[in-house]
């Protein structure tokens, strides 16, 4: 039936966006990027075919192709939120930190209260030697979400790489963590022979990026 929808309107940019939505919804994702990628091709796609052409691009690892419709269409459409935001994504996945925090620095100046572009931010900044700015950010986010467990898991990653976060402060705030999230993991540790705290309490977030321990 998608089939025989998207023959009927393979002109039609908001069917085709629709029928491209069915498919993702249907876990055929493959079918769903090609018939959007097919869509820009024969310019028959609006901002947000692209934006959604771009997402499954990058879902499937492929940020050279979600940049390749995204910068055209963002450098004709700057006000467009949307597809600003999923450049500065596209740009980090392809390692293009520099442009990727342009951004959502200029979005983050449009739309001070957007969760998604602080969060954003807070994971940059600390590669740019920012790390006071990406806790900030995280406890902004933190005041408006405070039951968001992926930006608390973020906020204790960063807390333990700035030197304004006492070790008790941050065995605390891991404390608190575990409080509220109760799993089976190894505990927070506090060193009494360092100023610092080294952590080897890894929450699902931290696991889902890879991260088994830091200091």
């Amino acid at each position: 039936e998608l089939r025989h929808a998207v023959h009927l309107n393979s002109d039609n940019p908001l069917a085709l966006l629709h029928c491209a939505r069915a498919l993702i919804g249907a876990d055929q994702r493959g079918e769903a990027r090609a018939l959007l990628g097919a869509a820009c091709t024969r310019g028959l796609a609006s901002l947000e075919l692209i934006v959604l052409y771009a997402e499954q691009c990058l879902e499937g690892g492929d940020s050279e192709a979600a940049l390749g419709v995204l910068e055209p269409a963002a450098a004709a459409n700057p006000q467009s939120k949307a597809l600003c935001f999923t450049l500065g994504l596209a740009q980090m996945r392809h390692g293009r930190y520099d442009q990727a925090l342009a951004i959502f620095e200029r979005l983050l100046s449009q739309y001070p209260d957007d969760v998604d572009v602080r969060v954003q931010l807070a994971w940059l900044l600390p590669a740019f030697g920012r790390g006071a700015e990406s806790s900030a950010h995280l406890q902004h986010v933190l005041v408006l979400l405070p039951e968001n467990r992926q930006v608390f898991s973020t906020f204790l990653l960063a807390m333990n790489y700035e030197d304004h976060f006492s070790a008790a402060e941050i065995f605390d705030q891991h404390r608190g963590y575990g409080e509220r999230y109760p799993q089976p993991c190894w505990p927070a540790r506090q060193s009494l022979s360092q100023s610092r705290l080294r952590i080897a309490y890894v929450s699902n977030a931290f696991c889902r990026n890879a991260l088994a321990s830091f200091i």
